[in-house]
């Protein structure tokens, strides 16, 4: 992967818990033992490298520089951090509590803003399946209700991803879709995915 040029910077006073837009991490630190301690460990790993970090930019002027998809680079983050966990095993479960929190939001991202759920309901199935305090489920719930179909875009893009590897492993060897599918991945910066999805599968074939 190329060098990750991810930015951390702490805020006070945030309307949210984390948030990560073109590299930069921005962080709430307020009242910071309310933080998991471990969480540190999962986000390097998923807005730096092997997650979002490695998705190559384009230094040339293209359309694919002015894209901002989050099922791309946000997808590719959360299906590489589960397989970090198989070949981390000393912070697999960092990793593992960490996705179980982006799938847990991308379910409330889909049930609120289809009605499926009231913001209540929403709250009590975060609190039931989250490690964090009262007040960060409570800035995780306000960017879902600001930020519709984000956190679900995230799930539907690991999905994608995990979907693209099985489809590899039926017409291509275990070493090409490792490393090299991976490496494929990252390379082609971030596009839609029903073209990465045409451009990986003339590569399995």
């Amino acid at each position: 992967y190329p060098k990750s040029d991810l930015e951390v910077v702490g805020e006070r006073e945030a309307n949210f818990s984390f948030y990560y837009r073109d590299r930069v991490l921005r962080i709430n630190i307020d009242n910071l033992e309310t933080l998991p301690k471990d969480e540190t460990i999962a986000l390097a790993a998923f807005f730096g490298l092997p997650g979002a970090g490695a998705i190559r930019e384009e230094n040339t002027v293209s359309l694919s520089k002015f894209l901002y998809l989050p099922s791309y680079n946000l997808g590719w983050a959360a299906y590489s951090l589960n397989e970090l966990a198989k070949s981390d095993p000393e912070h697999s479960e960092a990793y593992l509590r960490f996705s179980k929190l982006i799938v847990v939001l991308g379910l409330i991202d889909l049930s609120i803003h289809t009605g499926k759920w009231t913001n209540e309901e929403a709250r009590i199935f975060l609190e039931k399946n989250s490690h964090y305090s009262t007040n960060r489920e409570h800035l995780f719930l306000e960017q879902l209700r600001a930020r519709p179909g984000l956190l679900l875009s995230i799930s539907l893009g690991e999905i994608f991803f995990n979907e693209m590897k099985r489809k590899c492993l039926e017409k291509s060897s275990s070493d090409f879709c490792g490393k090299a599918l991976n490496q494929l991945i990252v390379d082609q910066g971030p596009v839609p995915l029903p073209y990465l999805k045409n451009l990986l599968i003339e590569r399995f074939s």
